[in-house]
Order: structure tokens, then sequence, then C-alpha cells
């Protein structure tokens, strides 16, 4: 093998061992470095384009998929990371056809993962548990496969499910935001609203200022009546997130708790007019409604 190739796959070796341990950019760094000494290294656009995934960046991730298909049009891996690049970006036919490909291909866990994600995204909720449960059995180590399936049950009221899925994803990967989240909120639903904070808290270790976990935490705080918490987390949402309509309405609620009613009634009018859905819209003008009968009566 020529020196150039050799390094290439030297690249490639280190690169996917710091991918493995999380350390997402300097792996980025040695496959870019992979593929200049050797452009038809495909094991080389396959790890990158899983790093790309990792950071959110979904686009460059399909670009590096699709290379490495048109040099290998039958690499399971590729359609997998694809397939995983689509559901991020919402394009969950795309990314059915691509985890359909990589099936026929070589079924495993991830392939069938990603398909569960491109069904959910679809509405099609039992297809999707169907093939979690299938990621499941074929790899039991697999924390995706857990995390995935815990979403399903969080999202059909199953909480005592999501909660122990969910807890698993943990116990494979602590490092993944998702399961904490996923498992807070179903300890909210179940009125364990400690635990609720704790695991919103441990997403805020591993994502400072995460908006999702933020308002997940202040709800939760709100709901053990610790409104300044409540009101501290909501502002920092909004530092990030200004429009967000969750942090905005927790903000009121925590502002009403605390005894300042004018400031809860300009932040649920806000809220309102960023309001997208009739559902919202109409539990904020209840809200709204008890706050200007409760300053009127003051």
């Amino acid at each position: 093998m020529p020196d150039g190739k050799q390094d290439a796959r030297t690249c490639l070796e280190e690169g996917s061992r710091l991918l493995d341990q999380g350390r997402i950019d300097e792996s980025i760094s040695l496959f870019d470095r992979a593929i200049k000494l050797d452009g038809t290294l495909v094991d080389a656009y396959i790890r990158r384009s899983e790093a790309h995934n990792f950071k959110g960046e979904s686009g460059k991730a399909v670009t590096d998929a699709t290379r490495a298909l048109m040099l290998d049009s039958r690499n399971s891996g590729a359609y997998v990371d694809r397939a995983s690049a689509y559901v991020n970006m919402g394009n969950y036919e795309r990314a059915l056809d691509d985890a359909n490909e990589a099936i026929s291909l070589q079924a495993t866990a991830a392939a069938h993962v990603n398909r569960g994600a491109a069904y959910r995204g679809l509405g099609k909720i039992v297809m999707a548990l169907g093939d979690f449960n299938k990621a499941v059995s074929l790899d039991p180590q697999y924390p995706l496969a857990y995390s995935h399936r815990a979403s399903a049950f969080l999202a059909m009221g199953t909480f005592d499910r999501a909660i122990q899925d969910a807890t698993a994803a943990i116990d494979l990967d602590p490092r993944m935001p998702q399961p904490y989240i996923d498992r807070g909120e179903a300890h909210r639903h179940n009125k364990d609203y400690e635990s609720a904070v704790e695991d919103a808290s441990k997403v805020l270790e591993l994502q400072p200022n995460l908006v999702i976990a933020l308002v997940n935490r202040a709800a939760a705080y709100l709901d053990q009546d610790r409104s300044p918490e409540a009101l501290a987390d909501s502002d920092d949402a909004l530092a990030v997130e200004p429009d967000n309509v969750l942090a905005i309405n927790n903000r009121a609620v925590a502002l009403a708790k605390m005894g300042r009613p004018e400031e809860a009634l300009d932040s649920v009018s806000r809220a309102l007019e960023l309001a997208q859905t009739e559902e919202v819209r109409s539990h904020l003008m209840v809200f709204k409604e008890k706050l200007i009968g409760n300053l009127r009566s003051s």
C-alpha cells in the first residue's frame, strides 16, 4: 500500500477512536486529513458523516454519506448515516427510503432505529415501536435503541416504560442528553418532580443552556412551588430563544405565583402573540383572563 493510503488509514483509525470517545471536533480533523490523503476511502466519509450527525450538522452529514455511496452504492452504513441526517432535518420520507435500503442490505440495529425514527416522524407510532423493538433484539447493548423506544413510550403516555428504557440508555451511554430529557418528562407526568429536576439538571451539565432542559426544569420547579428558580431558568431560556412560547409561559406563571401579576400579564400577552396553535392560544387566553380578573379584584 502506498504511503499516502497507509497514512490515510492511520488517520481513519485514530479519528474513529476519538469519535468513539466523544471527541468530535478532533475526529473530524483526522477524517479530513484521511480524505485529503485518499479521496476513495469510503469509511472516512462514513465516519465523518457520523461525526457531523453528532454535531447536528445534518447537511454536511448528508453530503459525506452521499459521497460514500458514490464510491460504494451498496454500503449499508452510508445509508444509515444519511437516514439519520434526514431524520434530524425532518425529511422523514427520504429517511424512510434510506433506512429501507440499509435494512435490505444489512438489517442492523442502527438501520431499524432510523426507520423507526422516520415512522415516528410520519406519525406511525406503532410501526416505529416495532422497529425499536427489533433494534433492541438485534443489539441489546445499543443505547440509541432504548433511547428512541423511550421517546416512543413517552409519546404514547406509557411513562413507566419510558423511564425504564431511558434508564437503560443512560446506563449504556450516560453522555446522551435525550434519555435524560425523556425520563425527566416521564417523571414529571408521574408527579415525581424532584427526579424531573435532577434529570433536567443532568442535561444542563451535558449541554449548558439547552433550552428544552431549562424549560422542563422550570416547569418542574413550578410544580414544586419554587417560583424564583423557575423564573431564573425561564429567563436563561429566553436569553437563548427570545420567542420560546413555553419559556414565556413558565415565566408568566412564576411571576404570578410571586405576586407580580402585571409582569405576568405582559409575558402571557407576549406568548399569545407568538402561539402557533389554537390549543396553546386557548390555554393562554384562559390564563390571561384569570390574571386580568385577579388584577381587577385586587
